[in-house]
């Protein structure tokens, strides 16, 4: 005999930096971490191509914590041995000014409200005889919901592009709880970010 049992198949979050928009004290503070003049001016465009430089130079700015800067560059070393041929290679520099882009990460603030969106999934799952035999997916259902969330500490993480003229555009952004860093890896999630786009460029 047949029986449904409606299980969530998955929740997906959308990531909360896409929605927190960076405030002009944010940007501010952004170019005083990464000492780029007050007077250069920084535009914000998610859609913004990376160069495309055979070496990509990166001018690495996570000050907020020493573990978090060394992975990033032990990252750029993977890198280069693994996908250099095929994609490019990566170079950090000590100087934005001689940089293509910024990576940059910085605790600001106390407290953030950023938006939250919610996609959850629930399909049927047919079971007979204790098995699982396949799922209803005509009769699944589909909620979403939005809403706002509270960070404490904030960490900003930041991808910037520098423009033909010498200005900059922020490429991505992000922002974490600091409370819990060490579950979340934000390091990771720039050079995830880093990654996709140099195979897309």
């Amino acid at each position: 005999m047949k029986k449904f049992i409606w299980v969530i198949v998955f929740t997906l979050t959308a990531s909360f930096g896409i929605y927190a928009q960076t405030t002009t004290n944010e940007l501010k503070q952004l170019k005083k971490e990464v000492n780029l003049p007050d007077s250069i001016p920084v535009f914000v465009d998610k859609s913004k191509d990376f160069p495309t430089n055979q070496t990509l130079k990166i001018y690495l700015s996570i000050k907020h914590n020493k573990k978090f800067a060394k992975d990033f560059t032990k990252w750029v070393e993977k890198w280069n041995s693994e996908n250099a041929a095929q994609t490019g290679s990566l170079q950090i520099v000590d100087n934005i000014a001689d940089a293509d882009i910024v990576a940059a990460q910085f605790r600001f603030g106390m407290r953030k409200y950023v938006k939250e969106e919610r996609l959850s999934v629930s399909t049927g799952r047919i079971i007979e005889d204790d098995k699982f035999i396949g799922q209803e997916i005509g009769n699944s259902k589909i909620r979403a919901g939005k809403g706002y969330a509270l960070l404490e500490q904030p960490l900003y993480s930041y991808l910037l592009v520098r423009n033909n003229d010498g200005t900059w555009t922020i490429n991505f952004t992000y922002v974490d709880e600091a409370l819990d860093l060490q579950k979340s890896f934000p390091e990771a999630r720039l050079q995830g970010v880093i990654e996709q786009k140099m195979k897309d460029r």
